[in-house]
């Protein structure tokens, strides 16, 4: 009877497959502990690196090829495992490759199949194969995949006195642990025999069933992942692999400490006792503090990682049940008594995770505040309040997946009422109409319970109802302004001549008024003209509107050469006829181009422009030292009218100081008949008392007022207050 095995490792591969350089550590390590005579005292144990396919077939032939019945072979891969289509197991070689669409070439790896066939045909009944390869190509944090595949070992593999160790289900993942010599596997399975830890029963043997227990246990405390395999054939649990060296002070030591393991540290108890044993064993406090490291390890492993389940199933159940029910808290209990946790276990670990709940709910919290308030100011957002939100989302440590959430739902908040608030506006603006006049009690009720319905407070609604508010004044101011335009116009011409009427529908437009806007105002303002006409001239009111017109009259005796010598001849009188119409015309013309031609100098009346808000009258003088102003000082800026106007500057008018004077006369028809009569009569009416004072009261200067008539009988005052 001769014990025999053949390590194969694949450690080079072409592009496609990951390279694996532990891979040859592996076969190197398997080595030492299979040909120690103290251990696993084979006969023979052969390395094959990174071989052919050739190769590799033709070591393995060899290995179970003239074996007799009493003899045992072990057959050890380290390398990739990879599956084609069908589930068949393949191991790579270094030529392995796949075509262009990633199925295996299968002549560059060596198929499972030959080695059961070899296996099956040799005489050999104690037969091992030890595979730690993996079927898939994935990673892991902190590993590396060897690779991928579904593969049916038992069938493929089994057989009668037969043992195939795997380092994974023929479902899962075997890894290569960064940081280590050799891969998670075989670290372990080296370990076993090497340490004699793998004896689990004490009888100074390792069987393969030990070995395998060993080694699993120690896997998967470090990477719960994993799940080793065993399959064995009626025998082939019993094989015997190696011996455990003969029994030293630091073997019996790590053996004690492992009775002392409790939730992966050791006991109050156990410490007392090992320090006894420590003294006993000749072991110093280093050799024994570095044994109790090493087997803690995986138990210390272990408990964290039940610590970790734990931990994370109760962090499930907090983003679903913030306060779990009675039903989830025996869930809980139960799940703790399985992993061998107590409560002192688990209530750090839930005070903790709600803590972290706690956090991560005011981080939300925080992104919700910022993210409304900047949809209340913009919407939608620009990109600069787009940007710093991104960065108080990093800021806070958020994904975007976290925060998405919280955009869509705040979105949709602030659509919802912008199209409630669109609504309100619309039925604001329907009731006020397309002219903007005030609501009705009516409509303003209505309103009110229209806000109700939608659920909006005044706060919301302030806005659009000052909005819609000041388009109301800016519309009847506008029509207060074309009313005076219109009232100044027609006060000196009536009906209105063609350039007049232009002026006057320039400024309509400017003032954005339609034409049913006001055609109904100046119908009034003539009706209250024709009325007003009629009463102070005792005529009936209809016909009226003709006799609003101020045709010229002729008088022959003019207004001011009454304070004067009255001149003789006809011919003087008739040169001295001046038409008022004609006067009163060009003030309103220059008026109103006042009005639309901005930053030009004008002459006009001055008791027609001196008061407008839209003009700005110049002092002038006969030299620049003397500048005279038409108006009374201080000058009062266009920003504060119409609440204040200008005044006329009476005074500088009166004694002749303002250089501009025009006289304005009456003329009167000489036809010896009523026409004549009505003239001489209102001439004689503007010299009284009554006369002066209306001229007065209309912003001129009556005859009795100026400096060279000095009718101190006449009341010149122009003071606001006597107006």
């Amino acid at each position: 009877m001769i014990k025999i095995a053949l390590l194969i490792g694949g450690s080079e591969y072409k592009p496609g497959l990951n390279p694996l350089p532990k891979a040859l550590k592996d076969i190197e390590a398997m080595q030492r502990v299979l040909q120690d005579q103290g251990m696993g005292g084979f006969d023979q144990v052969r390395t094959l690196a990174n071989p052919d396919p050739l190769e590799m077939q033709e070591a393995i032939e060899m290995l179970f090829s003239d074996r007799t019945k009493d003899d045992l072979a072990l057959l050890f891969f380290s390398g990739h495992g990879i599956k084609d289509t069908a589930g068949r197991l393949y191991f790579a070689t270094q030529i392995t490759r796949k075509n262009h669409q990633g199925e295996l070439v299968k002549a560059t790896a060596v198929p499972a199949s030959f080695v059961h066939d070899i296996m099956s045909n040799s005489r050999c009944r104690r037969e091992i194969v030890i595979l730690d390869c993996c079927f898939s190509g994935a990673f892991a944090v902190g590993m590396t995949a060897k690779d991928d595949g579904v593969v049916d070992l038992q069938r493929q593999l089994g057989g009668e006195g037969r043992a195939v160790l795997t380092a994974s289900t023929s479902s899962q993942y075997s890894f290569e642990e960064q940081g280590a010599d050799l891969s998670v596997y075989t670290r372990y399975l080296v370990e076993g025999i090497e340490t004699g830890a793998a004896d689990l029963d004490g009888d100074g043997v390792v069987s393969i069933e030990e070995w395998h227990d060993y080694a699993s246990t120690r896997v998967r405390a470090v990477q719960p992942s994993m799940k080793p395999g065993i399959y064995a054939v009626r025998e082939g649990f019993k094989i015997r692999v190696a011996k455990v060296p003969p029994e030293e002070p630091k073997q019996k030591y790590r053996k004690e400490v492992k009775l002392f393991i409790s939730r992966g540290e050791i006991s109050l108890v156990g410490r007392r006792t090992l320090e006894v044993l420590r003294m006993q064993m000749g072991l110093s406090e280093v050799e024994a503090t570095a044994i109790e490291k090493e087997v803690l390890a995986p138990f210390r492993e272990e408990f964290r990682n039940k610590l970790q389940q734990y931990e994370q199933v109760f962090s499930e159940v907090i983003k679903r049940e913030e306060t779990p029910s009675q039903a989830t808290r025996n869930d809980l209990r139960h799940l703790q008594t399985t992993l061998g946790l107590r409560n002192e276990d688990t209530l750090p670990i839930e005070a903790r995770v709600m803590a972290r709940l706690n956090t991560y709910k005011q981080k939300l919290q925080q992104y919700d505040s910022e993210f409304t308030q900047a949809m209340q100011r913009e919407y939608p957002l620009s990109k600069a309040n787009r940007d710093r939100l991104h960065q108080i989302q990093q800021s806070l440590e958020l994904t975007d997946i976290e925060v998405a959430p919280i955009e869509n739902h705040i979105t949709a908040e602030i659509e919802a009422h912008r199209e409630k608030l669109q609504e309100y506006e619309q039925a604001l603006i329907e009731a006020t109409g397309e002219k903007r006049r005030p609501l009705s009690d009516s409509k303003r009720r209505e309103l009110e319970q229209l806000q109700q319905n939608l659920n909006l407070s005044r706060d919301h609604i302030a806005p659009i109802e000052a909005r819609i508010t000041t388009e109301i004044k800016e519309r009847q101011q506008n029509l207060q302004r074309y009313q005076q335009a219109w009232v100044e116009a027609i006060r000196y011409e009536y009906p209105l001549g063609e350039e007049t009427a232009h002026e006057l529908k320039r400024f309509q437009k400017v003032l954005s008024l339609s034409d049913e806007d006001v055609t109904p105002l100046k119908e009034q303002i003539i009706t209250q003209r024709q009325q007003a006409y009629a009463i102070n001239l005792g005529q009936p009111t209809q016909g009226a509107a003709q006799a609003i017109q101020p045709h010229p009259v002729h008088f022959q005796k003019p207004v001011e050469s009454l304070a004067a010598a009255e001149p003789s001849s006809a011919s003087a009188k008739s040169r001295r006829h001046v038409t008022l119409t004609s006067v009163w015309v060009s003030a309103l013309l220059v008026t109103l181009g006042l009005v639309n031609d901005f930053g030009g100098i004008f002459y006009g009346s001055a008791p027609e422009t001196i008061g407008q808000c839209t003009i700005k009258p110049l002092p002038i003088g006969h030299n620049s030292g003397e500048l005279i102003p038409p108006y009374q000082k201080p000058l009062v800026p266009p920003s504060a009218c119409p609440e204040r106007r200008n005044q006329l500057n009476m005074a500088a008018m009166q004694t002749g100081q303002y250089p501009i004077f025009q006289p304005l006369f009456v003329a009167v028809k000489h036809d010896s008949q009523a026409n004549e009569q009505a003239g001489e009569a209102y001439a004689h009416l503007l010299l009284t008392d009554q006369g002066q004072d209306l001229i007065r009261q209309a912003g001129y200067i009556p005859i009795r007022c100026l400096s060279h008539v000095a009718d101190k009988l006449a009341t010149c005052d122009y003071s606001p207050a006597a107006r």
